[in-house]
């Protein structure tokens, strides 16, 4: 038996289909049309082979939202299931958690398998619940590497010297198609949804890629790969399918998703591509409307984050906007150009890569916001996160003192502002707060991740 880690797309929809025939036609307890939570080609997925066979796969996984580490999809083909094949897959996952520092990872167990997972010392954190696209129960379970036992460490040998460190660490391959037009882009992107390689290979609006993306230390990539959409289009095999074809093709993925968290934009603003785009690479639920007070916001939603370009501001829909940050996590992305509205979400997805642990910046100047000079910074999170203040009295240390616990504390950045509304509004600023940026994402809230990688042989 081989132990591996997968890297190449051949590889991954091999393990796709694996996990079909097992969830899907065999247990028959997932939705066939379940869309996947996490994207493959950005996660560790270990594959278990003989003879060329996949036996048995699983992968480790890390969620932006909650900033956690997860093992999901432990599956082995029926003809298999044999303790040599989950012996290696769980020592895969331990010697992928000593290599990055990973301190805490979470997982939803089938009944099925509980124990196992139990047995090398994973600890039930939860009641069973039933969870989107699967009709069984799983119990949430928690493996802590301070709580390590014999077995584990016996595992983990079993898979060291399959795995090197350089396979290990926690970076990734990006692929780009760099995009002159936005005609170019929305032909590349149909085009990459139609043929479901929008999870492996990402458009982006620029001739050339930017310095600032260009170093993967700051991107927390292992290397970017650009090729330009001319030469990509040129490359195709098959003729693309009509724009009503991949037009439903969006819609049908849309639709799947669950409206817990919303990205919203106007349908005739030049901003629908890059919104198409991230909001099915994140598992978030477009709404492109007429205009924002058609938004459609009910029990289940969680989240909502608004798109605009900086022209689009009309007093009513702002007023209307700025109340909704009181009631709902609710976010905003201005652009001044669509270049730009590109740009950032590439840096944007690029983010929900690896942990963010850069601290929370509270900005001494004061300074006004280009385009709303009612609204001064209150707090900066890098390049991704800035959250306003309307006026100059919201700039005290109380304020400063209440957003960084509730950061700290495991709050969204939307939570964060909506409770600030909530403490400090008043009769004369009802709504003191505004957020810039994804409302669904948190910083890093527990020790799960050590700054620096340790590799000491020791689970």
């Amino acid at each position: 038996m081989l132990l591996k880690l997968a890297t190449s797309g051949h590889e991954i929809e091999e393990i796709v289909n694996l996990r079909k025939r097992v969830f899907v036609d065999e247990l028959k307890i997932q939705d066939k049309d379940y869309q996947d939570v996490f994207n493959d080609y950005f996660c560790k997925n270990l594959m278990v082979m003989q003879d060329r066979q996949l036996l048995g796969s699983m992968r480790v996984a890390f969620d932006r939202y909650s900033q956690r580490f997860y093992a999901s999809y432990f599956v082995t083909a029926s003809s298999q299931r044999n303790r040599t094949t989950g012996v290696f897959l769980v020592g895969g996952m331990l010697r992928i958690m000593e290599e990055n520092g990973i301190q805490t990872l979470y997982a939803d167990s089938h009944q099925r398998i509980l124990k196992e997972y139990l047995n090398f010392g994973c600890e039930i954190i939860g009641k069973p619940y039933k969870k989107y696209g699967f009709s069984c129960e799983w119990t949430p379970i928690r493996y802590q590497r301070s709580q390590c036992t014999s077995v584990a460490r016996w595992m983990l040998e079993r898979s060291r010297h399959f795995l090197s460190s350089q396979q290990c660490q926690w970076k990734f391959l990006v692929k780009l198609i760099l995009c002159q037009t936005i005609q170019e882009y929305e032909i590349v992107l149909n085009s990459l949804i139609g043929s479901r390689q929008i999870f492996s290979i990402f458009p982006i609006l620029t001739e050339n890629l930017p310095s600032s993306l260009q170093d993967s230390t700051l991107t927390g990539v292992e290397s970017i790969q650009t090729q330009s959409a001319r030469v990509w289009l040129e490359s195709k095999t098959s003729s693309l399918n009509s724009g009503n074809e991949e037009e439903s093709s969006f819609d049908r993925i849309n639709a799947l998703i669950p409206q817990r968290r919303i990205l919203a934009v106007k349908h005739n603003s030049p901003l629908l591509p890059m919104a198409k785009c991230y909001a099915i690479l994140t598992g978030k639920h477009l709404q492109a409307i007429d205009c924002f007070s058609k938004l459609s916001i009910d029990r289940e939603t969680e989240s909502v984050w608004v798109w605009m370009m900086e022209t689009d501001f009309n007093s009513n829909e702002w007023d209307m906007l700025v109340r909704h940050s009181r009631k709902v996590s609710l976010g905003l992305q201005l652009s001044k150009t669509v270049a730009d509205c590109s740009i950032a979400t590439l840096r944007n997805y690029l983010n929900l890569i690896q942990p963010q642990t850069r601290p929370i910046f509270f900005n001494p100047k004061n300074s006004l916001v280009e385009w709303n000079r009612d609204y001064h910074r209150f707090a900066a999170f890098g390049d991704s996160h800035q959250i306003l203040s309307k006026g100059e009295s919201c700039m005290n240390f109380r304020e400063q003192s209440f957003c960084r616990e509730l950061l700290e504390n495991g709050f969204s950045f939307g939570d964060t502002v909506k409770r600030l509304n909530l403490e400090f509004s008043s009769s004369i600023c009802s709504q003191p707060f505004l957020l810039v940026g994804d409302p669904a994402l948190h910083i890093i809230s527990q020790q799960s991740l050590v700054k620096v990688p340790v590799s000491t042989g020791v689970c």
